[in-house]
């Protein structure tokens, strides 16, 4: 079977992305994110209505991955495993980032985790205030007093995050990198939330089915939260100096939680075994110049940005969930992947959201894998995004000006200007363009001969 790559148009303009390609002769298929989660009026376009009437023979998605917690990229995944698996079809396993272990562990026990999610901000706020204001206090010496950005700004919050997790040193004992002999799987009692009935199984876990998951607002929970179990907020100061910055962390990480722990127990439920992949472990193996990407499956489809691992059993309290739901929310998290190039069939490049660089350092080269007498797809990074921009260059430097790259882009409901990178490219397809009012078109491209073929397609991009 030649390959076949689908960029697909979602309600709401989800991103999702189809490979169906052969590997050592055995046909494979690799599902890239899910889309937004649809209400009734949607679910006639939804992403499972697509694929059993595009691929009606598809019987099973060898690898669904989940890039990262951005609800165009994941919050339809119970939703969409629930209607796959109720056809009859399959999924071998699901892909998912490592933080979303632990942050996933509190949804199956009762009602007083999400208090704990809430107490866990507000013991954390502290440390995340002072790392703020160490932040402005470096930008005040370099002279850097021109407001920032939103988008910058944004940055600068997720950083401070970041370094209070770190200060914290949370999550040193959680993970054990993956070898090949180790065993695949979720580990479903990797995670025990630290309380005094952390054993609890609420029966709504036991019914993650499409319509019957328990699904709760945000906002709601957060005062629930607090009326619940006053006892957590007596544990806290009464007068608690961050209280503001507090309540908006809660609010988010409780919004995290609601995309990632229906994922996860989504997963567990229909017993899909698990694959974890960590963008911190690569991280710090890139700080101490001696690591970079690994796991996977060798040779065929692997990351550009993480370390596959283990989840260690662990106690979870309050401040390490709050910091894996927070942690998760960042696009630095955003996990990349590379379909190899192979002797038979063409390379795909699978970028979500990450702008392929932290702390202005690009990623390392993906050793193996990239093309080297052949093109490549690409996903186009954040939708096209002019925010990054520097992927392009990025992208360039692996594969060289003389590689061929298809631009695909999806998604991207906030996108409003391109970026340079991607007009500069002669060889573009989107599934809707930014800046159009045309409706949303597949995107279908094909392989021959080894290499994909730019398909005549029927609407040049436009993206202005």
């Amino acid at each position: 079977m030649a390959s076949t790559f689908l960029a697909i148009p979602l309600p709401r303009k989800g991103e999702s992305f189809l490979l169906r390609t052969t590997h050592q002769n055995r046909d494979k298929a690799v599902l890239v994110d899910t889309g937004w989660r649809l209400g009734k009026g949607d679910l006639d376009n939804s992403l499972c209505v697509f694929l059993t009437g595009m691929m009606p023979d598809l019987r099973k998605i060898d690898r669904l991955i989940l890039s990262h917690e951005d609800a165009d990229h994941c919050e339809g995944a119970p939703q969409f495993i629930a209607s796959w698996l109720k056809t009859g079809r399959s999924i071998e396993e699901v892909w998912l980032p490592a933080l979303w272990a632990p942050a996933g562990a509190g949804p199956r026990r009762s009602k007083w985790v999400r208090s704990r999610i809430v107490k866990g901000a507000f013991e954390a706020a502290p440390k995340i205030a002072k790392a703020m204001h160490e932040i402005s206090g470096e930008r005040n010496k370099a002279h850097d007093r021109v407001p920032l950005p939103e988008d910058r700004d944004h940055e600068h919050f997720e950083e401070a995050i970041r370094r209070a997790a770190s200060q914290s040193d949370l999550f040193s004992n959680f993970f054990l990198i993956r070898e090949d002999e180790r065993p695949v799987g979720h580990s479903e009692e990797a995670f025990q939330v630290e309380g005094p009935d952390a054993s609890v199984f609420p029966d709504a876990f036991l019914r993650v089915f499409l319509g019957n998951a328990p699904i709760w607002n945000s906002h709601e929970c957060l005062a629930s939260s607090l009326a619940i179990d006053l006892r957590e907020r007596d544990e806290l100061p009464n007068a608690h100096p961050d209280e503001g910055l507090a309540m908006k962390l809660a609010h988010d990480a409780l919004d995290t939680h609601e995309r990632i722990s229906q994922t996860v127990a989504s997963c567990i439920t229909f017993g899909i075994p698990i694959r974890w992949f960590d963008f911190e472990q690569f991280e710090q193996g890139r700080r101490n110049a001696g690591g970079g990407a690994s796991g996977g499956d060798h040779g065929f489809l692997t990351p550009v940005n993480a370390v596959e691992v283990l989840p260690v059993p662990s106690v979870v309290s309050p401040k390490q969930i709050f910091y894996a739901l927070t942690l998760s929310r960042a696009n630095r998290q955003c996990l990349a992947f590379l379909r190899h190039e192979d002797e038979k069939e063409p390379a795909v490049l699978f970028t979500a959201d990450s702008r392929l660089t932290t702390q202005g350092t690009p990623f390392a080269k993906p050793t193996t894998g990239l093309p080297s007498h052949r093109n490549l797809i690409v996903t186009a990074p954040h939708h096209a995004s002019s925010h990054n921009d520097e992927s392009y260059r990025i992208i360039d430097d692996w594969v060289g000006h003389q590689t061929q790259q298809i631009l695909v882009r999806n998604g991207g409901h906030r996108v409003t200007a391109p970026a340079h990178g991607f007009i500069a490219s002669p060889y573009r397809l989107c599934v809707r363009c930014i800046g159009s009012s045309l409706p949303d078109a597949t995107v279908r491209v094909e392989s021959t001969n080894g290499r994909w073929s730019m398909p005549n397609y029927p609407r040049p991009c436009s993206c202005h």
